[in-house]
């Protein structure tokens, strides 16, 4: 009767501490404290203008912010209007 082994291999992962500054385009700001992993930031339009995409992100471990792409848009104006 054969025998079967399993060889299973363990890597190390190295995580990036910091997503460094969150990009953001004109008339957008952005809060935090910190750019640090599991660091939240919060997502804000000048008045008169609303934010397409999410209000919030996350640094992840590989140094990324969960979420970005941000932009924001003159009030009836959005998306090409």
């Amino acid at each position: 009767m054969p025998i079967c082994f399993t060889i299973v291999r363990h890597s190390k992962r190295s995580y990036t501490s910091d997503c460094h500054t969150f990009p953001i385009n004109v008339h957008g700001h952005v809060s935090t404290n910190s750019t640090t992993y599991r660091t939240s930031v919060t997502i804000t339009c000048d008045t008169g203008y609303n934010l397409n995409g999410n209000s919030t992100s996350i640094c992840e471990s590989n140094g990324h912010w969960s979420s970005i792409g941000q932009t924001c848009s003159l009030v009836g104006k959005e998306f090409g209007d």
